[in-house]
């Protein structure tokens, strides 16, 4: 429990403050009918930080990488400030995908020049499961200013959300509070994406706005189903993905479509006019659903034992199979010597002790990063690896991922079962990138 804790909470907290700000904002997202605005300004945000690294601006955490992501955002807020009028001929959520479409463009023209490529992929994935306390704290602090301001302004706010006619009649400046609104808007999603990435900042932006409006027409019966949703939704994606050994962000994802069909159903069932029938109609769904599954899943062995699926070499390295698959009892100076002597792998396994696995190890760490990192990890499953070199090797893990994993060199792997968990989903993090 303690390890869980020391790992998980921070990205807990992070996601309740998330949740918090995100459920307000998405209300109003769908009631403006622009759904993917965020993803929009979340890649307008990312533009300016790839500008940035243009201009040399090389750390993406610095002061001025997050001054040229908010200029950025205020550009976005200006554009869809002047996209929307009383009566648009172009429906402003074209617009925002066009926006999102074309600044992925260029970021992506610019990386070609840069070193920035890497920072387009924490956009998209995020890096929950690493974020600090100060990290916490910072987002906390902002999400407080923002939540105030628009609290301040609400019925500003909702008037021009739920009802912009009526805004426009009370002669109402429509397009300051919508650029104030886009902005504040922009500056959330900035700081979401930065940790948690597009991918779960929109679904926590919108999955409990829409559990909440099928629930209630209240704002704030909206706002208790929203924030009671998010948070046990956060409670059971982050502890599955500690208790299976997932990745956090696409089981909390894959939990909010669960329950999003679960809310769906209900609603469906409980204001339908014949319930009865409304209970059949979903039990031929759910046989329905059985049956395609079936279908896919027999027909995809049967397609994979067949010569159209053809046959490819998996060069990967499994770090588990490799000690799983070498005999324990025989000493490491009577292994035979490696068939392909440019084979690393081979020549790892081959090695005549210990120490000249971690030195050949530590040497691919220049030329072959991941496959380095695979290697030490493999040293570190091992039970026969002496504490001497699990200890280098784990120091030079930690070094790169800066942090620690809580492995203790002196104990078997066994023990270290959690520590190696942290550590292979760190190692499995890193490629990803």
């Amino acid at each position: 429990m303690q390890q869980f804790l020391s790992v998980m909470l921070a990205p807990f907290v992070e996601c309740l403050l998330v949740v918090g700000l995100h459920t307000y904002l998405g209300i109003h997202v769908l009631k403006r009918r622009v759904v993917f605005v965020d993803l929009s300004l979340a890649q307008i945000a990312a533009l300016g930080t790839t500008i940035g690294i243009l201009f040399g601006i090389h750390d993406t955490e610095s002061p001025a990488s997050f001054v040229m992501s908010v200029g950025f955002t205020l550009v976005g807020a200006a554009i869809f400030t002047m996209t929307r009028t009383q009566r648009e001929r172009v429906p402003q959520e074209a617009i925002i995908g066009l926006v999102y479409a074309i600044t992925a463009a260029v970021a992506v023209l610019i990386v070609q020049k840069t070193r920035g490529m890497e920072h387009l992929i924490d956009i998209m994935h995020g890096r929950l499961l690493w974020v600090s306390w100060g990290e916490v704290a910072e987002a906390a602090i902002l999400y407080t200013i923002l939540g105030a301001l628009h609290f301040l302004f609400r019925r500003r706010f909702l008037l021009i959300s739920e009802d912009p006619k009526a805004a426009f009649a009370q002669r109402i400046h429509v397009g300051i509070w919508d650029f104030f609104f886009y902005f504040t808007f922009g500056v959330t999603i900035s700081v979401s994406v930065k940790v948690a990435g597009v991918l779960l900042v929109f679904v926590f932006l919108i999955a409990p706005a829409i559990l909440a409006l099928l629930v209630s027409h209240d704002l704030k019966v909206q706002l208790l189903v929203g924030w009671t949703a998010g948070t046990l939704v956060t409670v059971v994606g982050l502890s599955l993905s500690w208790v299976l050994d997932l990745p956090s962000d696409p089981l909390v994802i894959a939990c909010y479509g669960v329950v999003l069909l679960v809310a769906a159903v209900i609603a469906y069932v409980v204001r339908s006019q014949a319930r009865w029938r409304a209970l059949a109609r979903v039990g031929m769904a759910v046989a329905a659903t059985g049956a395609v599954a079936a279908l896919v899943f027999g027909g995809g062995r049967f397609l994979a034992a067949s010569p159209l699926a053809g046959h490819e070499e998996d060069l990967m390295l499994d770090a588990d199979a490799v000690f799983a698959a070498e005999p324990a009892p025989v000493p490491v100076d009577d292994a035979p010597a490696p068939a392909h002597p440019d084979d690393p792998v081979a020549c790892f396994l081959a090695a005549a002790t210990p120490f000249d696995r971690l030195e050949m190890a530590e040497s691919l760490l220049s030329t072959d990063p991941d496959l380095g990192v695979d290697l030490l990890v493999t040293m570190l499953h091992c039970s026969l690896t002496p504490p001497l070199c699990r200890s280098t090797a784990v120091e030079i893990l930690e070094e790169r991922a800066g942090r620690t994993f809580g492995y203790d060199p002196d104990r078997l792997p066994a023990e270290n079962h959690l520590a190696l968990r942290d550590i292979r989903r760190w190692a499995a993090k890193r490629k990803s990138r």
